[in-house]
C-alpha cells in the first residue's frame, strides 16, 4: 500500500476496494487526539477502478456511484484529494456529514459546506471558495482548509444529493 506523505507526516493507508493492494481510492486518516493513524473503510457501490493519479482510482458514473463509511468522533480541519471530472454537473466530491461537504457546481467552481471560514486550494493555488474552479478532463487536486474543526459523520466519496461524474483518488482528512 501507498503510505503517503503530507497531511501532517506518514501514515497508515485503507484501500476502500477492499484492502487488496491499491485497487481504489485510498483515505489517510491523521487525527488530532492521538499519535496513532486508524484507517476509514468504505464499501464502494456502483464505481469502477480505474488508473489514477497515484496507482488506482475510483470512476463515477453518476446516478448511485459513491463509496460510503461511517466514521468515529474524532474532528478534522482538512480534506484533500485528486479528482477528474469528465462533465460539469453538479459535483459531490466528498460528504464529511450530513451537513459538511466539499462539492463543485455547474462550472467547476469549489463550495465547501458547513466549513467556518474555509479556505480553498486548486493546484496548489489559494482562491475564494465560491470562485475557485477545477479543469474539466484533467486532474485536479483540491484541498479545503478551516481554523475550525468540524465533526465527521456519515462519510461518503462521490455523491451526497447528487453524483459526480469522473475519477477521484487520494482523499485525505
Amino acid at each position: 500500500a501507498n503510505t503517503g506523505g503530507g497531511g501532517g507526516g506518514g501514515g497508515f493507508v485503507s484501500d476502500l476496494a477492499g484492502g487488496n493492494g491499491g485497487s481504489g481510492v485510498v483515505i489517510i486518516r491523521y487525527p488530532s487526539t492521538r499519535n496513532t493513524v486508524a484507517p476509514i473503510n468504505g464499501t464502494p457501490t456502483g464505481t469502477t477502478v480505474v488508473d489514477g493519479f497515484f496507482g488506482k482510482a475510483r470512476n463515477f458514473a453518476g446516478g448511485t456511484d459513491e463509496i460510503g463509511s461511517t466514521w468515529g468522533l474524532e474532528t478534522i480541519n482538512s480534506v484533500e484529494f485528486w479528482v477528474y471530472p469528465t462533465s460539469w454537473t453538479t459535483a459531490n466530491f466528498v460528504q464529511v456529514s450530513a451537513t459538511v461537504s466539499v462539492t463543485a457546481g455547474a462550472a467547476g467552481q469549489i463550495t465547501a459546506t458547513g466549513f467556518t471560514t474555509p479556505s480553498c486550494y486548486v493546484n496548489g493555488v489559494l482562491g475564494t471558495c465560491a470562485t475557485t474552479a477545477l479543469t474539466l478532463n484533467k486532474w485536479n487536486h483540491v484541498a479545503v482548509t478551516s481554523a475550525t474543526a468540524v465533526t465527521p459523520g456519515a462519510f461518503k466519496i462521490g455523491r451526497t444529493s447528487a453524483s459526480m461524474t469522473g475519477r477521484i483518488d487520494e482523499v485525505r482528512l
